[in-house]
């Protein structure tokens, strides 16, 4: 996976594998050296999926209860 990565999106070629599926998290020093900067070379995440995974199983546990 690591190398489809690398080979068909060059803007996060340079990244180290521990960050590759995630650029975002990476330290600012790492992204300097990959030439990377967020939201102008790479876009930033759309949706932030630990507040999206905490507001739906709130919203499952309490479907039963009324508002």
């Amino acid at each position: 996976m690591e190398h489809y990565i690398r080979e068909y999106i060059p803007e996060i070629s340079e990244i180290p594998i521990k960050f590759i599926h995630k650029p975002w998290e990476a330290p600012e020093d790492i992204l300097l050296k990959a030439g990377i900067t967020l939201d102008k070379d790479y876009p930033l995440p759309i949706v932030d999926l630990k507040l999206s995974r905490e507001r739906t199983l709130s919203a499952f546990k309490n479907r039963g209860e009324k508002n």
